[in-house]
């Protein structure tokens, strides 16, 4: 790697450009180190810089004391029985985990190998940079569409909303004219304000509530990262991690299977699909539309 002035790239230069949020899309002001949006397209995802930023400041796996007797510790279940594996040490520092149920003698795995399956699951989403780009362009036409139906839906509820001045003016025209009681009056009164309660509140979290391509974008970018972040994490966050990528877990006998939250397990079996399909024909990154994150 070469500078503009086609010297060699000291060190120190190198760690300038690890930490320089420039290529994730923001532009951070030396004196003042405020940031703002930019323009350019950034080159690396948050998540990617963020995991660079652990690696250059040392966070590696045994930095922060571990809260649990075992990383796993109550995620990985017995494919016989359904209940978790107890972790145990061996010869004080092979750690094992393994069911004791009294029809599930033989299931048994080593935290070594688990690890390993974890992180070849997490391995899978391999994007190459094309790749990459195609399924954020995916995701922002997919914002474009969620926009649109949210001000289809805002405006339905502000014409609701519009409305119940005209409904309550009628029911106090109602009472006036005797066409109703006064306790009838109050009880329906009574139901209109509530009713128009829930039409604020649903225009209230119609406005706060993040659209479904954000979380698809989130989980997008920790797909990415997400080989590297477990490698380099120690293990309150490989637990963290596991538990944001992977819904469950099982062990039967020596077979370990990892089953993958959604929207990740439709990103492993696209990324597959683009790596075995021998014929060269692409699964299409519109696929990423039928996505349902687990929240």
């Amino acid at each position: 790697m070469h500078s503009y002035s086609n010297r060699p790239i000291s060190k120190a230069g190198l760690t300038t450009i690890l930490n320089n949020p420039f290529y994730t899309g923001l532009i951070q002001l030396r004196k003042t180190r405020e940031s703002f949006e930019g323009v350019h397209e950034p080159l690396i995802s948050r998540a990617l810089y963020d995991a660079v930023q652990m690696v250059l400041r040392g966070r590696r796996a045994g930095t922060v004391p571990l809260r649990y007797d075992f990383v796993f510790k109550q995620m990985v279940r017995c494919g016989n029985c359904g209940k978790h594996l107890i972790g145990e040490k061996q010869k004080g520092r092979y750690i094992y985990y393994r069911c004791h149920g009294p029809a599930c003698a033989g299931t048994c795995i080593s935290e070594a190998k688990l690890d390993a399956v974890i992180n070849g699951t997490l391995a899978r989403f391999r994007f190459a940079p094309e790749d990459f780009k195609d399924l954020r362009d995916v995701v922002e036409r997919l914002k474009g569409d969620e926009s649109a139906e949210r001000a289809k839906r805002e405006q339905s509820l502000r014409l609701k909303l519009g409305n119940f001045d005209v409904r309550l003016a009628r029911l106090t025209d109602a009472l006036i004219d005797c066409l109703v009681d006064k306790e009838e009056y109050e009880e329906r009164r009574s139901a209109l304000l509530a009713e128009k309660r829930y039409i604020v509140e649903a225009l209230e979290s119609l406005n706060t509530m993040p659209g479904n391509h954000d979380t698809i974008m989130r989980s997008l970018e920790l797909a990415e990262s997400a080989s590297l972040r477990y490698k380099i994490a120690n293990p309150v966050e490989k637990r963290d991690l596991v538990r944001a990528t992977c819904s469950n877990s099982t062990v039967t006998g020596k077979k370990i299977e990892i089953t993958l939250r959604s929207p990740f397990s439709e990103l492993a079996n696209l990324t597959s699909s683009w790596n075995c399909d021998p014929t060269g024909n692409r699964t299409p990154v519109s696929s990423v539309r039928g996505m349902r994150p687990s929240l």
